[in-house]
């Protein structure tokens, strides 16, 4: 399907993206004040989850190719999955950690 359209030309990008990057922005913004919070900081791992999994979809301003970047992003989202993982395996039942296994 990719391969039957041509790219927008480079100023017609920015407001093809503007709702994906407020969407990005907005996530990456809540994980930021949630996690300053009282109540947020235990859920930080959990938060950081959210936002470094939001930035992977910052994949198609990616050039010449994305796929290093998308793939940074997993490692970086599932660095996070994983102390969440290990900071709730007492408390979580096997299904939620189902949940996060990337």
């Amino acid at each position: 399907m990719a391969s039957g359209v041509q790219k927008p030309a480079i100023n017609a990008l920015p407001p093809l993206l503007k709702p994906q990057a407020d969407a990005i922005g907005a996530v990456v913004e809540a994980k930021d004040k949630l996690g300053r919070s009282k109540e947020g900081r235990e859920w930080g791992s959990a938060l950081s989850v959210l936002g470094e999994g939001a930035a992977a979809f910052g994949w198609v301003q990616v050039e010449p190719t994305p796929a290093p970047y998308v793939g940074d992003m997993k490692d970086s989202t599932q660095f996070w999955v994983d102390r969440v993982v290990k900071q709730f395996k007492e408390t979580w039942v096997p299904h939620n950690r189902a949940l996060l296994t990337l």
